[in-house]
């Protein structure tokens, strides 16, 4: 029998030495293979932009030294030619090692020392100098070709160190990592045998010798469905944790894992060759309790190891398997009270930690499902010991009942249907709880396809079940249209009116889609504001049209009104794309050329979008460098008082001059910024600039400085104009800030404590474009405002068939005690009319273009010294 034993232990090590070696050799080679494919990927490319780097720089010292020397103007051309092209090869070798992450900030410091040395030697040269020109390239141009040798020098050195590592992990890693798979599983071995003396201390001292027996053969009876359940469990978490960045570790852990296992299965053995003998039952139960609790260690470990860096899908699988677990270990640990309650805990609540502060509200569920599953099966566990304790005292009484006395037959056979009554009790119990698993399983199973706020499908459902409506819909030969649709300034009810009220609008929302579709439609929550839906059908029919009906219906939410509207981009299968992700992304890219029209619209995917939406990005990213290097300027156009009383403005107007585009409409940019987030800190700027040159001004010239919608709204607007008026020193009463009627489309009381707080600062305010957005004289009574600005589309009409409307406007204004200001007046007529109808300020080239800073201090300092001579007419003034 001992020899038996020994075989088989031996048979199952060599098996578990097998499992191990092939999956560690297949790990350790893709981590390896991936590290290899990496660096040729780096290397020869950086190699390349390395050499030619020297080459171009040497080629560029001759030709600048023959530029000075050559004094035929044709062959001056052709050499300053050649040297552009050099020059830029060598800026996409520079561009290469950025590109390859080879790039420190030292190369941009080298390589702008190196331009700027051969552009002054280029100047030189081009001037004919040609002492000068030599003595830059001795002086500073090679000194700079010095540094950028010993800079590619470096990189050449870096990638040679970088294949010496491969090299190393060639013949090292997979050694290293099965060696320590192997040790991991020895300590899992030892691991078992560690936890025998503490099991011992928690296993009731007393017990009856026959209760120990039975509640050992008990527990062996399920070791080898236990065994083969773990080991499939393991298997399956790592197959799906394969792609997890710690692919070693995790090959480790599965390591321990199999130690733990193979120490079970020895020990089983053991226990089958001494069933029939009269074993100690305590020890029995000991040696299995230390083997489960080794098993909850090993796969409590699992969590903290793996959990942060997981995928949902990776999550939601270990959940699945952990709830699966705890769920078989409880039941068979019932007769254990302790090791039971303690195996529970270690398998559980880490995992119920980690997901309970992950955060997201999908992981918040699943903490709470599996805290209520370990109360649940703790309570099972407490239950099952007693319960089994009595069964077995039960049971061995009978036998002794029966061997004493046949006369207590009768009290026997009723003790006994007691008994079947209490295990058929208990059996419902148990097939309750079994029916209890099996709906918290579903539940966690409809949590990974459903999006947890809205209970649409999230994206992985999506990309489950569109494949299938494509398939259909190509059987069939119909269309399939697909909506990306995303809720326009959706942000501003979260900023503005809380989270809370933003979650309660995407809700209602979504049953509106519901309702809006039809059945066979997939509708989605893509994003945070976004939805996806594909509907069967031609392109005949509008649902982008009775989306944006149901959108635009106001959602009322604690007293709080929401209006919203969409802008939805349409992709077409099969016209357009067969494949869910081109579909998807063209749906996308279509939603966002809506975005760039002014929002709220819908528009089919055309090719020519995507390239649209490139110059659009390439424009952002533009911006930014702009705004990090303080390339934006500000000009000035005067706003001169018309009538007696009133003070000289000068408005701020933005201007962005880019290297390759030239000068860049605000129209074009400013919307580029607010969707790029840059709204803020351009405002900022342009706030402080202006403040600033303004409070050089002599007397007392008012600066108006443009304000976005997005910008009043964001809640730094209070603090920026502190800010700028602390720095710069200007009087608040010097300081009008312009804002569009576009801001009457937010929260009204939030505009209002706005605009109440800059008024008592001393700050002026003024409407913008005044009669081309949201204004309404409920609007205009009710918040403190100082003056309108008419938009030049009325101004452009004024000689024609608009001086009524204007009158109207102006009337209006008096009667609210605003100042009036009339702005792009071009021509001597039209200001002469807009003088007869008395309008407060006149703003136009009639007057002055705008004015970079200098200029517009000169122009001041005359205006004011015009306006100190009595004798001077108001034509002479102007």
């Amino acid at each position: 029998m001992a020899g038996k034993l020994t075989r088989s232990a031996l048979l199952l090590l060599v098996i578990a030495c097998f499992v191990l070696v092939s999956i560690g050799g297949l790990i350790a080679w893709n981590s390896i293979r991936t590290d290899v494919d990496g660096m040729n990927r780096r290397a020869l490319p950086a190699l390349i932009a390395a050499s030619d780097i020297g080459a171009d720089y040497r080629e560029l010292r001759n030709l600048v030294q023959s530029l000075a020397q050559e004094p035929d103007s044709g062959r001056r051309k052709d050499l300053g030619e050649r040297m552009d092209a050099v020059q830029q090869h060598l800026l996409g070798a520079f561009s290469a090692l950025r590109g390859l992450g080879m790039a420190t900030p030292a190369l941009d410091e080298i390589a702008a020392a190196y331009l700027g040395a051969l552009e002054r030697t280029r100047e030189a040269a081009r001037a004919g100098v040609a002492d000068q020109a030599q003595a830059l390239v001795y002086a500073a141009l090679i000194p700079a070709e010095h540094n950028l040798q010993l800079y590619v020098e470096k990189v050449r050195e870096n990638i040679q160190a970088q294949q010496r590592a491969v090299d190393q992990s060639l013949s090292l890693g997979g050694a290293r990592l099965l060696g320590y798979s192997v040790l991991c599983m020895c300590f899992g071995l030892v691991l078992w045998t560690a936890l025998m003396p503490p099991v011992a201390a928690l296993l009731p001292t007393g017990e009856d010798l026959f209760v120990s027996r039975e509640i050992a053969a008990v527990m062996y009876g399920f070791t080898g469905a236990v065994l083969s359940a773990s080991l499939i469990a393991s298997g399956a978490l790592l197959v799906i944790f394969l792609d997890h960045p710690a692919r070693p570790l995790l090959y480790c852990w599965w390591a321990l894992s199999l130690g733990v296992l193979l120490a079970r299965g020895i020990n089983y053995l053991r226990w089958r060759a001494r069933r029939d003998t009269a074993f100690d039952g305590a020890a029995a139960i000991r040696s299995f309790g230390a083997g489960s609790l080794a098993s909850a260690m090993v796969w409590a470990a699992f969590p903290v190891m793996f959990f942060s860096e997981a995928n949902p899908v990776q999550r939601m699988a270990m959940a699945f398997v952990f709830a699966a677990m705890a769920g078989g270990g409880a039941l068979i640990l019932a007769p254990t009270r302790k090791i039971s309650l303690i195996y529970l805990s270690l398998l559980l609540v880490p995992q119920i930690a980690l997901f309970g502060f992950a955060g997201t509200r999908m992981d918040l569920t699943v903490a709470i499902l599996s805290f209520g599953m370990l109360l649940m099966l703790a309570h099972s566990a407490v239950a099952a010991r007693q319960t089994t304790t009595t069964a077995l005292k039960l049971s061995r009484e009978n036998r002794r009942l029966a061997e004493e006395s046949v006369a207590r037959q009768q009290a026997l056979q009723k003790l006994n249907l007691t008994l079947e009554d209490r295990v058929r009790e208990r059996t419902t119990q148990l097939e309750r709880e079994v029916d209890a698993r099996e709906s918290y399983a579903a539940q966690l199973q409809e949590l990974a396809l459903r999006d947890p706020l809205t209970g649409l499908l999230n994206r992985r459902a999506l990309a489950e079940q569109m494949p299938a409506m494509l398939a259909r819909a190509s059987k069939s030969g119909a269309g399939v249209q697909i909506l990306f649709i995303d809720l326009d300034r959706f942000k501003d009810v979260n900023d503005v009116q809380g989270h809370y009220v933003g979650d309660q609008v995407l809700l209602e929302l979504a049953r509106r889609l519901r309702r809006t579709l039809p059945d066979s439609a997939l509708v989605a929550r893509w994003g945070g504001d976004e939805f996806l839906v594909a509907v069967p059908g031609g392109v005949s029919l509008n649902h982008a049209g009775a989306i944006r009906a149901a959108i635009m219906e106001p959602v009322s939410v604690r007293e709080h009104e929401v209006r919203l509207d969409a802008s939805i981009g349409i992709s077409l299968f099969p016209s357009q794309g067969e494949n869910v992700e081109v579909l998807v992304r063209q749906a996308d890219v279509a939603m966002y050329q809506v975005k760039l029209k002014g929002r709220s619209g819908a528009l089919v995917y055309h090719p020519e979008m995507g390239e649209a939406l490139r110059r659009r990005h390439e424009l952002g990213q533009a911006l930014r460098e702009a705004l990090a290097n303080d390339w934006m300027n500000i000009a000035y156009q005067p706003v001169v008082p018309e009538a007696d009383g009133h003070v000289l403005k000068m408005e701020a107007l933005l201007r962005w001059t880019h290297p390759q585009r030239g000068m860049i409409s605000p129209a074009e940019f400013v919307p580029v910024a607010e969707d790029a987030g840059l709204i803020g800190k351009l405002g900022h700027w342009c706030l402080n600039q202006a403040c600033c040159e303004a409070a050089r001004w002599e007397g007392d010239v008012i600066v108006a400085v443009n304000v976005s919608a997005l910008q009043a709204m964001s809640g730094e607007l209070l603090g920026n104009v502190a800010d700028a008026l602390a720095v710069s020193g200007l009087p608040p009463h010097r300081l009008e800030l312009e804002l569009t009627e576009s801001v009457f489309a937010h929260d009204f009381a939030a505009i209002a404590r706005v605009f109440g707080a800059l008024r008592e600062m001393g700050v002026r305010i003024a409407i913008d474009d005044f009669g081309t957005g949201y204004s309404s004289l409920s609007y205009l009574y009710r918040l403190p405002i100082d003056g309108i600005k008419i938009d030049r589309s009325f101004v452009r009409d004024v000689e024609h068939s608009g001086e009524q409307l204007l009158r109207a406007i102006l009337g209006m204004a008096r009667g609210l005690g605003f100042t009036v200001v009339a702005e792009g007046v071009e021509t001597p007529t039209q200001r002469q009319m807009l003088r007869r109808m008395s309008v407060d300020y006149i703003q136009g080239s009639c007057h002055s273009v705008p004015l970079q800073p200098e200029a517009a201090a000169a122009w001041i300092a005359e205006y004011q010294s015009r306006a100190a001579e009595p004798c001077l007419s108001d034509d002479a003034l102007h």
